[in-house]
């Protein structure tokens, strides 16, 4: 992937030109970039991420660089680019954790742009338990992140943990949860926000 910052009143259309030469490749920039719509002009500034060998008409990306040329047709109607613009997927779990260790279904998350927030909420743990974010290639076949793992402490009433993670290189990921001894309390929700 390879990282554009927008200039003053471009849109996702003008990125596009700028960067491969054709709109036609709009689809792709918009899936590597969920927070991106096709109706609002950017903020200058923001980081937009260009899938590799995309490139569909080599002699126009040139033709720009060469002539420092940024495409900007915006309207003045800016996107908000904020939490709210992320994409979140809620998984309401109920996990009893007197019932041990539990791998949650795994969820494919679209548009990664390799991070990833992942929040566990839960309550009233009695005994600490070891919360892991595995990921998958196919879906099916899942491996913990590296030293990505964070206990799930004592409390009594609700609390969450939240990982941060960046690197990603697979849309499949799942929360494992591992049970020290008799555990009781519930794993409550699981937000993914990309």
């Amino acid at each position: 992937m390879t990282i554009v910052i927008s200039q003053a009143n471009q849109t996702v259309w003008d990125i596009t030109l700028q960067t491969l030469g054709s709109v036609e490749g709009i689809f792709n920039i918009l899936a590597a970039n969920a927070f991106l719509r096709i109706d609002y002009t950017l903020p200058a500034g923001v980081q937009i991420l260009i899938p590799d060998g995309l490139v569909i008409k080599p002699d126009v990306v040139d033709y720009y660089v060469k002539n420092n040329i940024y495409p900007a047709t915006g309207d003045g109607h800016f996107a908000t680019i904020d939490p709210q613009n992320m994409v979140e997927i809620i998984q309401n779990t109920a996990y009893d954790l007197s019932g041990g260790n539990v791998s949650f279904p795994g969820e494919r998350l679209y548009n990664l742009r390799h991070k990833l927030t992942v929040q566990i909420n839960f309550s009233n743990v009695s005994l600490a338990a070891i919360a892991y974010i595995e990921q998958s290639l196919d879906g099916i076949n899942y491996n913990p992140i590296v030293n990505i793992s964070e206990a799930v402490p004592v409390v009594s009433g609700s609390s969450s943990i939240t990982f941060n993670i960046e690197g990603l290189l697979t849309d499949y990921c799942r929360v494992r949860i591992a049970v020290a001894g008799a555990t009781t309390g519930t794993i409550d929700e699981i937000i993914w926000r990309v």
